[in-house]
This record gives C-alpha cells, sequence and structure tokens, in this order.
C-alpha cells in the first residue's frame, strides 16, 4: 500500500531517473526532487477513512500496523487528498 501520494496528484512531476545511478549528477537530481517532493506532498494526506463497517474493534496484534498506516497516510487530518 502507499503510504504517500503519487508525485503528479501533489502536483511533483514524475522522476526521470533510473537506478542505479549512472553518475553523481543524477544522485544529486534525485536528492533534489526527493526533497521537493516531501514538501509537496506534507500538504496533503494520501487516505481517509470514509466509513466503518460491523465490529469497529481493531485486533490487538494488527493495532500497532493500523495505527502507523493511519499516521503516514494522514488520515483524519482534513488535509486535502493526493
Amino acid at each position: 500500500a502507499r503510504l504517500t501520494p503519487k508525485p503528479w496528484r501533489c502536483g511533483q512531476e514524475r522522476i526521470k531517473i533510473s537506478f542505479p545511478f549512472s553518475n553523481a549528477g543524477q544522485a544529486e537530481r534525485c536528492a533534489r526532487w526527493v526533497s521537493s517532493y516531501q514538501k509537496r506532498h506534507a500538504a496533503f494526506a494520501t487516505c481517509e477513512l470514509v466509513a466503518t463497517v460491523g465490529n469497529p474493534a481493531v485486533h490487538p496484534e494488527i493495532a500497532a500496523m493500523v495505527s502507523l498506516h493511519d499516521q503516514r497516510t494522514r488520515v483524519g487530518s482534513g488535509l486535502p487528498l493526493a
């Protein structure tokens, strides 16, 4: 599952560099792209809880995973979805 928005959904151009990098310049361009993407996607949520059907209890064995998912995707943040 994605924890962050697809780049183009938050106004970030797609990266056009392949990995492994063929030179240091590509690594630097990638680092700049990642930095820009992180700034852009900070204004968006990736997921929103629409409804709960059935028993709302979360099994204790997966509670930490569900919590991490909701935190990383910004569920309930009120931010626009991307």
